[in-house]
């Protein structure tokens, strides 16, 4: 059974939340994002993987750490384990190359060190300090901090020396290696450090700041220079020599599918990168350009929902979609709402008609046996007129009340809506309170005839329009508009009118019984709920919009001839106010007429 060999480096699955800093960072590119999640495919050497063609001018000489381990094992003690301990992670992947193999048993950073060191109970403060065995290194401590390897090797790093460079940092070693590949740069010695010096390595785990530490290992070399004298110092390195200290670096690169130009528009328009001019190249997703994306997407390396702007762009969208959908279930709400109130309406207004009918009824039988029996100087003529009167009144108080509770069985014929529209606005036109108001019609010639009770339909679309005229006061533009609703299963009839508009806070109670707005004695409310009854009858809708100052429009829907409707909508409608479906309906003789 073959071992696996554990990780380098790894994301922390539950920490990674598609910031892609990893993919912007890692100069190798060595980073694959599957489901928004970033893998580390593996630990490359930069120069091997990527620029090939600079590696006959790599050093062949092993690193410190290296150098020193095959002097302990060469010298001192051939079967001796030795351990790296720093907070390099590179070590680790050093260790395992074929050209160091053997040299150093293990890499450990300074966590994994004090994690050892607590499992074993180990104090190191509470022992003694001792030297270190050696060989001893003199200046060659100096090592971790930037420079330190030219010093260490007695060469100059003067600003106004051309021949040796030193760079520390990601963005200036990745600058000088493409300026020394496009031939820009004539260097003899090029000293490059991804990090600040050993002392600011990736798993550095010390509180001080990067100069007090770099402070720190000056003063300690300075102090254990006079432990060896410089001829003891040069005897070890005469003793070393015959230690062998070369390496050699193996070409790494991998050639990598290619996409061609279609390919990569494909790609690009998966995120509406439609044209140049959608090409941001922001670098937020960690790839220079969007294209360099497209090509990673096409080469299993990135996704294409790694782009930022197109994810903001998605979520304005989702947004603005959770936002009609919240306004949309706020609407089913409120109109769930509303046919609660009417069907609670509906029931006490068939109560109330039932219990009224029968006493307005005698009322007016007996009113009317007295004024036979008079003449017409009885004084007492005049009151008993008045009775009649106002029972009469009430008598059709009731009926509106009967007909917003149950209209009864529809009679359902094919109607011309734009006809019945012309011959009401014709038989209203005549009335006193359409005096100024001028008519524009916008209906529809090819609209779609309807299956509806055409007398009910007569009834409810009066009442708009008749409300209309007079919300106007004698003066104003009413529009009605006819035409196929969105979706062709239903049509829309709609009045306008430019009078007062209504107040806000009263567009919800317009279709509750007796609710109105005008002067006592000049409107029972119940016009716009018996509309509002009919119109659900039909399957249909009644909506308004209004402004105050501006005006109203009264949108009705009903569904296209083909559409159920009829018994279905009348016992929809039953179900609506909560009635039984036969309601007992006054005699046509109960109210004489006299």
């Amino acid at each position: 059974m073959t071992r696996q060999t554990p990780a380098i480096v790894t994301t922390i699955r539950d920490r990674c939340k598609r910031c892609y800093t990893c993919v912007r960072q890692c100069p190798a590119k060595a980073i694959k994002v599957e489901d928004g999640q970033a893998k580390v495919i593996e630990v490359v050497s930069l120069i091997q993987r990527h620029y090939p063609s600079l590696l006959p001018h790599l050093a062949p000489i092993v690193s410190p750490a290296i150098a020193l381990a095959r002097v302990v094992k060469a010298v001192h003690s051939p079967g001796a384990l030795v351990v790296f301990i720093g907070p390099c992670i590179a070590k680790k992947a050093e260790i395992r190359e074929e050209s160091a193999a053997g040299a150093i048993d293990a890499a450990l950073t300074f966590s994994e060190l004090k994690a050892l060191f607590h499992k074993e109970a180990i104090d190191p403060p509470s022992m003694p300090e001792s030297v270190p065995d050696g060989p001893g290194s003199r200046i060659g401590r100096v090592f971790p901090v930037a420079g330190g390897l030219l010093k260490t090797a007695a060469m100059s790093a003067d600003v106004l020396e051309t021949d040796v460079v030193v760079t520390e940092g990601k963005d200036n070693t990745l600058y000088a290696i493409h300026e020394l590949v496009q031939g820009k740069l004539s260097v003899k010695f090029l000293d490059i450090l991804f990090c600040d010096g050993c002392i600011d390595g990736p798993i550095i785990d010390s509180r001080e700041g990067l100069f007090a530490r770099k402070q720190a290992v000056a003063d300690y070399v300075k102090s254990r220079l006079s432990e060896q004298t410089p001829e003891e110092f040069e005897a070890l390195l005469q003793r070393y020599s015959r230690v062998s200290l070369r390496r050699t670096f193996e070409n790494q690169s991998a050639v990598l599918p290619i996409p061609s130009e279609e390919e990569i528009e494909r790609i690009l328009r998966s995120v509406k990168k439609l044209g140049k001019a959608d090409e941001l190249n922001c670098g937020a997703c960690g790839y220079a350009t969007c294209r360099e994306k497209a090509i990673a997407v096409y080469q299993g390396l990135a996704e294409s929902q790694m782009c930022l702007p197109y994810l903001v762009d998605q979520l304005q969208e989702n947004l603005a979609q959770l936002k009609r959908f919240q306004e949309e279930l706020q609407a089913t709400q409120d109109q769930l709402i509303q046919s609660e109130k009417l069907a609670s309406m509906g029931q006490l207004a068939a109560g109330v008609a039932h219990e009224i009918n029968n006493p307005l009824g005698t009322m007016t039988i007996f009113a009317h046996m007295m004024m036979k029996g008079m003449t017409a100087a009885d004084p007492r003529l005049k009151d008993l007129e008045m009775i009649v009167e106002e029972a009469a009144r009430c008598r059709t108080i009731v009926s509106g009340l009967l007909e917003f509770a149950r209209q009864g069985k529809l009679n359902l014929t094919t109607v011309d809506v734009n006809t019945l529209l012309l011959d009401i606005i014709a038989e209203v036109d005549r009335q006193p309170f359409f005096e100024g108001v001028s008519v524009i019609n916008r209906l529809d010639p090819k609209l779609p005839p309807v299956q509806a009770d055409s007398s009910q339909l007569h009834h409810a679309l009066s009442d708009l329009v008749v409300n209309a005229a007079e919300a106007m006061h004698g003066g104003g533009l009413l529009t009605v508009t006819s035409g196929v609703a969105e979706g062709n299963d239903s049509i829309s009839i709609s009045v306008s009118d430019t009078g007062c508009g209504i107040p806000q806070e009263n567009l919800d109670k317009l279709f509750t019984p007796f609710f109105t707005t005008k002067p006592t004695g000049q409107g029972t409310g119940l016009g716009l709920a018996i509309a509002y009854g009919v119109v659900k009858m039909h399957r249909g809708t009644l909506e308004v919009q209004s402004k105050v100052g501006v005006g109203s429009t009264f949108t009705m829907t009903l569904p296209v001839s083909g559409q159920r409707v009829g018994r279905q909508s009348l016992e929809h409608r039953e179900e609506l106010i909560g009635l039984p479906q036969e309601e007992p309906q006054p005699p046509d003789d109960s109210l004489p007429r006299g």
